[in-house]
């Protein structure tokens, strides 16, 4: 997985977030039937048993008639410890990407749907020394309602409530497919787009 350390990931995500999407402006057609649009995403979700944050980027391409194509990649903000019945803590690390489709402007204007699929791996470490006890992969199943927020200029925010689904879920000791499964509440801030 890759890993951009404090300042220089910082760097990137105000590149990504405000000048990307302008250089992409410049590039569409004058007849707007294709436009990007690049954000961030903050998820709360239910899995390994608590809720939790998890935060991404999302990239998307805009088509007329508001059906979008893109990509997604998030991860658990902070790892999940998990208390064991021997009394012991282990630490679960967890993300996935992959591509989503969606459709806008339904029901008004100011209602979407959208699918995400894509794969994920995560891991379980021993406290507090951090031995890594299993790693899986698996695949991720996310259908999403998503309600437009308010929008300035050219920042536009969704909230979007849906459900993950999961399978393959092999190696991972004390967790299964179950445990990573669950309802998602995101918050979404995206600049560019129609």
């Amino acid at each position: 997985m890759i890993s951009i350390p404090g300042r220089h990931g910082v760097a990137l995500a105000v590149f990504l977030l405000f000048c990307f999407p302008m250089l992409v402006t410049g590039q569409q057609s004058g007849s707007r039937d294709v436009s990007a649009l690049i954000g961030g995403l903050y998820k709360v979700t239910r899995f390994a048993g608590g809720t939790h944050s998890m935060v991404g980027v999302k990239a998307a391409v805009v088509f007329a008639g508001g059906v979008e194509i893109g990509g997604i990649g998030i991860k658990v903000l902070e790892p999940v410890d998990i208390s064991v019945s021997a009394g012991g803590l282990l630490q679960l690390r967890t993300g996935y990407g992959g591509i989503t489709v969606a459709k806008r402007g339904l029901l008004g204007g100011r209602i979407g749907a959208g699918l995400f699929l894509g794969a994920g791996n995560a891991e379980i470490r021993a406290l507090p020394v951090g031995n890594q006890l299993g790693s899986d992969n698996f695949l991720v199943f996310e259908p999403e309602v998503t309600l437009k927020l308010p929008s300035w200029n050219v920042m536009r925010s969704a909230l979007g409530a849906g459900f993950r689904f999961v399978t393959g879920v092999d190696d991972l000791p004390t967790l299964s497919a179950a445990d990573l499964r669950g309802f998602t509440v995101t918050l979404m801030v995206v600049v560019g787009g129609p």
